[in-house]
């Protein structure tokens, strides 16, 4: 699926591609922007940042990873429209890009975590299961890089429509599988939910 980033840090639209915003049936879009995050208290992130390139003077935000630990953002509590079907998983894909690392395949690790509060829910509730994706440089820096979709994420907590979601993301790059030797810079995360 292809990735396209709205203008606003936060909106809901169609998957087949519609302006449109709304609940419908079918497979939904969630977009995240890195303005919108922020770094978690305990081993946050850097930023968000405002970037502008040298020559068009291409204004973007990102949230900074370095290399030398695992780091998370924090997004949230943002609420689920009331048509999320919450038997199904939800997919995620992250944008982003870099600058200074020597050209190669060399690759990021990210994951995401998502955990859902009815009321009455204790805020000190167990996160969901993370996912984990391992995403491509493209042999140049200053790219946008779009990863490969991620295994379905089941939120912590109580799953429905209309419930506040919280949303954190990590770079891990102890990991085996993270090669980039910089700090990975996040634009953007894109969800895709099952609308009843």
């Amino acid at each position: 699926m292809g990735f396209s980033l709205p203008s606003s840090p936060l909106a809901y639209f169609p998957a087949g591609g519609s302006a449109a915003p709304g609940p419908s049936s079918g497979t939904q879009r969630l977009y995240l922007g890195a303005s919108a995050g922020k770094g978690a208290l305990t081993a946050g992130c850097n930023g968000p940042y405002l970037n502008e390139t040298a020559v068009n003077k291409v204004n973007y935000w990102t949230l900074d990873f370095l290399k030398a630990a695992k780091s998370y953002a924090i997004w949230g509590p943002f609420w689920l429209p009331n048509n999320y079907d919450p038997t199904t998983p939800i997919i995620a894909r992250f944008l982003w890009t870099l600058t200074g690392q020597a050209i190669g395949s060399f690759t990021v690790q990210w994951g995401i975590q998502l955990l859902e509060l009815a009321t009455a829910w204790a805020l000190d509730t167990a996160w969901g299961a993370a996912q984990e994706i391992s995403a491509l440089e493209q042999d140049a820096n200053d790219r946008s890089i779009i990863s490969q979709d991620t295994a379905g994420i089941t939120p912590g907590g109580s799953l429905a429509g209309t419930r506040p979601l919280f949303m954190r993301v990590y770079r891990d790059p102890l990991s085996a599988y993270d090669t980039v030797t910089v700090t990975a810079r996040l634009l953007a995360v894109q969800l895709d939910y099952r609308g009843l």
